[in-house]
């Protein structure tokens, strides 16, 4: 299993601790989500590659209400965008526009903890925070 994190998520690193060199463990927050990204056979194991998605993440939308995928900032200094899994061929759009975004508002100095201000996106997506 290989875990991604963005840049500066709380997060420890085991090894240290435990000393074993097979091993690449972090312990992650409790209550920490994620996704799966993917799931797949290699070399006769299953291999899984599971994304955090830290809290405060935001759901984006096309101009027809489909979900596109989520932002999420840590408030400090990383954002970015997860797209959903097995989009629609249409909404290939999606991913490289946003992180254009992103990359705009990171050059203008905007910080992370402003990233999910849906005039940024607007008219192009619609951000709904997620419960």
């Amino acid at each position: 299993m290989m875990f991604r994190a963005p840049r500066g998520y709380e997060a420890l690193n085991m090894h240290p601790i435990t000393k074993l060199s097979t091993e690449r463990e972090i312990l992650l927050p409790r209550g920490t989500s994620y996704f799966v990204r993917g799931v797949y056979r290699k070399n006769g194991q299953w291999c899984m590659e599971p994304d955090v998605v830290p809290k405060g993440w935001t759901a984006v939308h096309d101009r027809d209400g489909r979900l596109l995928g989520h932002l999420w900032t840590d408030n400090h200094k990383a954002a970015g965008f997860t797209r959903i899994e097995d989009p629609e061929p249409d909404m290939a759009y999606a991913g490289p526009r946003i992180r254009l975004i992103l990359a705009n508002a990171y050059k203008a100095g905007i910080p992370a903890s402003d990233v999910l201000d849906p005039a940024l996106y607007t008219p192009d997506f619609e951000l709904r925070r997620d419960a």
